[in-house]
């Protein structure tokens, strides 16, 4: 099965606030976004899928916001619930994108750690890097080495601090770090690291 039949399945056969990532409020993300973006900034969601970032985000106030994920089927049951036609929706493997508008932030809670080969995530770095305006920022969100070692039956590749500088290649700077510990809807803990980056 490919990537983007893999994440369809699991949207069209569990509802979406029971999988393991559902926030209903992603109250560290979206802290994030509001000390580092303006209202006005043109910000990008990695991996969005049907996560109720967008909605808080347009609560607080943001306008220009896309919203990125393989599964058609996630970006369509966020289209249906906020109803609003100034969010732009793109159904793509995040390998294969081009952007064709600047982002003042990038936001990824949800695609990185499942990004598994070096090639793979230098090609992510340097998408991110390129969609990016100067100095643009970008938050970063994956699970810690103590966390999951897998997620939706996929394996992921946690990161701490000192191996995610490994890959940057000095591209970025490390700005902050954050960590969260989410709760499940099954209740079980999962511990994310945040890495707070801006574009050099």
């Amino acid at each position: 099965m490919n990537k983007q039949q893999h994440w369809q399945d699991k949207y069209q056969t569990d509802s979406f606030d029971k999988v393991s990532w559902y926030q209903k409020e992603p109250t560290l993300s979206l802290n994030l976004i509001k000390k580092y973006a303006n209202p006005n900034d043109n910000i990008l969601d990695a991996g969005a899928g049907a996560s109720y970032l967008v909605d808080n985000l347009l609560e607080n106030s943001f306008q220009n916001i896309t919203l990125l994920d393989i599964s058609q089927t996630a970006l369509d049951i966020t289209k249906n619930r906020i109803n609003n036609d100034k969010v732009k929706f793109i159904a793509q493997d995040i390998l294969e994108f081009n952007a064709n508008n600047k982002y003042n932030l990038w936001h990824d809670r949800a695609v990185f750690h499942f990004v598994k080969n070096e090639k793979n995530q230098q090609k992510y770095l340097d998408i991110v890097f390129n969609a990016l305006t100067e100095n643009g920022i970008f938050i970063l969100a994956t699970f810690d080495p103590k966390g999951p070692k897998e997620c939706s039956n996929l394996e992921v590749s946690p990161y701490n601090l000192d191996k995610l500088k490994n890959i940057l290649n000095n591209r970025f700077k490390l700005l902050e770090t954050k960590q969260e510990t989410h709760m499940t809807p099954k209740n079980k803990e999962q511990l994310f690291n945040y890495f707070i980056l801006q574009k050099l």
